[in-house]
Order: structure tokens, then sequence, then C-alpha cells
């Protein structure tokens, strides 16, 4: 039973499950200004992950466009769809989810 539910906790609970069910899913991924935690890709489109604990959905998207983690996917021409993930260690559930295009 791991008691400390933080960030990675969460973040590898959902990469897991998605990868295990056959998503095409890349974790950790790192550009010259930083990590994105989840990237979901399909032939169309990417969703460009950001997963926060006890911050804000907001905040996640705010770091996705000031690292540029979405650039690798718009710069091939490919949809991306932005989303913010916070989590509440208290409560060991999502609270927030924010997407955007």
């Amino acid at each position: 039973h791991y008691k400390n539910k933080d960030e990675n906790y969460f973040h590898t609970i959902i990469y897991l499950s998605l990868s295990l069910i056959g998503f095409n899913s890349e974790s950790e991924l790192l550009n010259s200004r930083g990590r994105l935690d989840l990237a979901l890709i399909f032939p169309d489109k990417a969703f460009i992950i950001e997963f926060k604990c006890d911050s804000s959905a907001q905040s996640a998207i705010e770091q996705i466009k000031e690292k540029k983690y979405a650039d690798k996917w718009k710069n091939k021409g490919i949809r991306t769809i932005l989303c913010g993930i916070n989590f509440n260690s208290e409560k060991k559930e999502t609270n927030q989810i924010l997407i955007k295009e």
C-alpha cells in the first residue's frame, strides 16, 4: 500500500492503464525546456497531458504552453489537445481536468 500518493503515483497508474489497453502513449518526454508527463498519440491528433498534485489543472496547461511540449506534434501538422489534470492527494481522486486546443 503506497501511502504518499503524489504526482508520480497518479502518473504511473494512468500511464500503465493506457499502455495495457493498447494505446500509443509515451511518458516523460524530454525537450530542451523540461519533461512532458504523458503524450497519448493517435494518427491524426496527440493529447499532451501534464499532471499536477494538489495544485491546479490550469497550472498544468500553463506549463505545457510555457515549455512548448506540444511543438513536437504541431510542427508535424498534427492536431494537439492540451490536457491538464490535477489530483487531490488527500481524497485520492482527480479533482480538476482542463482541456484546451
